[in-house]
């Protein structure tokens, strides 16, 4: 007779095996190709709208908009981090190495 705690170990893998069947199993249909996503602007204002509206309109422009605004966010936040690293006395600038 197997213990408790090997009964659950053995139920958890037989569990865990039988999941991929499960997922298999359940894609019976037509695979849905005409999903549109849509983001809703129509209780939003100023920035939000501008981007929901962009998102919706040209996901190009609204990829380019995120790529700038990431590297922006980078720069800015890379810059205030290393003034304030200064400030308490840590440079991370170049270390010198030396044998």
């Amino acid at each position: 007779m197997l213990s408790r705690e090997r009964r659950a170990v053995l139920w958890c893998t037989v569990g865990l095996l039988a999941l991929p069947v499960v997922a298999w199993a359940a894609g019976g249909g037509k695979p849905a190709n005409k999903l549109v996503s849509v983001a809703d602007t129509r209780y939003v204002t100023g920035l939000a709208k501008w981007t929901g509206d962009v998102y919706n309109t040209n996901l190009w422009l609204y990829g380019l908009v995120v790529v700038v605004t990431m590297v922006l966010m980078g720069l800015i936040l890379g810059a205030a981090f290393d003034r304030l690293l200064g400030l308490l006395g840590l440079e991370l600038g170049r270390l010198e190495h030396q044998e």
